[in-house]
């Protein structure tokens, strides 16, 4: 496992400037500097600890509300930051709220309100986006909850709250996505 030194790890400021560098070289070249590349992952590991302790706390709460709940984490990949850059301009890396996400898959629709009412009463919920009842560019509908990470309060953790259902029809896209060099996920069709 990678481990990223405490005096390597970027504040919010430093992310959004490695964003804006990653940005101008991308306008003159398909992928940035090795330098900036090795930047990006420092940036995006950094988030190994916070990923981790919300993975735990959240685990314990959900399994706790819905026994037959699935639980699972990931941190973002650089392919997936340089596409958000890309597709974005006015993002800054620093404000990109799914650089580290869980995904809590339930197996009934009606499951979700339970789990979304115990997680908004455990976390200090930043901002949520609905979209159970309208779908989200891409076709995938869930709810998902914007954390601030018990760790460091500048980090946001994103929690995708699904139904297997709708993850089967999410990782169908990511698929294609990959080996198709499409962007169906994003709202191309």
């Amino acid at each position: 496992m990678l481990v990223i030194p405490i005096y390597l790890r970027m504040n919010k400021s430093q992310a959004n400037k490695l964003g804006k560098l990653i940005r101008e070289e991308l306008k003159n070249s398909e992928t940035p500097s090795d330098t900036l590349l090795n930047n990006l992952q420092i940036y995006r590991m950094s988030f190994q600890k916070d990923i981790s302790e919300v993975f735990e706390t959240l685990t314990g709460i959900v399994k706790s509300a819905r026994k037959d709940s699935i639980i699972c984490f990931r941190i973002k990949s650089i392919q997936s930051i340089l596409s958000k850059i890309k597709r974005d301009p006015n993002l800054d890396l620093g404000a990109m709220n799914d650089i580290a996400g869980c995904r809590v898959l339930v197996y009934h629709p009606m499951s979700m309100q339970k789990v979304i009412k115990v997680l908004s009463a455990s976390f200090k919920v930043k901002h949520a986006d609905d979209f159970r009842k309208e779908k989200k560019e891409g076709g995938t509908n869930g709810y998902f909850l914007y954390i601030e990470s018990p760790i460091n309060p500048d980090r946001i953790i994103e929690v995708q709250i699904k139904t297997v259902k709708n993850h089967k029809l999410t990782s169908m896209f990511e698929i294609v996505d990959t080996v198709f060099d499409e962007n169906i996920k994003e709202g191309k069709e």
